[in-house]
């Protein structure tokens, strides 16, 4: 039996994909909290058809800061900070990065099932169907 609390590679396999679905939905059902993203996308180059697969943030001295994680319907990972100006609503970038290589797409991952990236992969599917 297993303990109290713990989860199988299922649950944890299901909760992660519950919360990518959630972070995309975020991006496609209300845009303008998160307004600055189109901007920042549109300034890297990067097409706004593919989905957001991770974000938070943490208040800073100036605004608040947001990382996150933006997958291209070409199935590119890119991994990103912005600070967005608690005065003027502008955003300052602080990290934009080409992460498709580092990021783990696979399947069967010891002790995890399938991987973030995995996961990614087949929510993007499945919102393009």
């Amino acid at each position: 039996m297993a303990a109290i609390g713990r989860r199988n590679v299922q649950e944890q396999n299901a909760e992660t994909k519950a919360r990518i679905r959630a972070v995309a939905a975020l991006f496609k059902e209300d845009p303008l909290r998160v307004a600055w993203l189109f901007d920042l996308l549109q300034a890297q180059s990067v097409s706004a058809e593919g989905i957001l697969v991770s974000l938070a943030d943490v208040p800073e001295q100036s605004g608040q800061q947001y990382y996150g994680m933006w997958l291209t319907l070409e199935r590119q990972f890119f991994r990103f900070s912005v600070v967005i100006s608690r005065d003027t609503g502008e955003f300052e970038l602080e990290e934009w990065r080409d992460v498709t290589a580092e990021t783990i797409v696979n399947e069967h991952v010891p002790g995890t099932g399938k991987s973030f990236g995995f996961l990614a992969l087949e929510v993007l599917r499945e919102l393009q169907d």
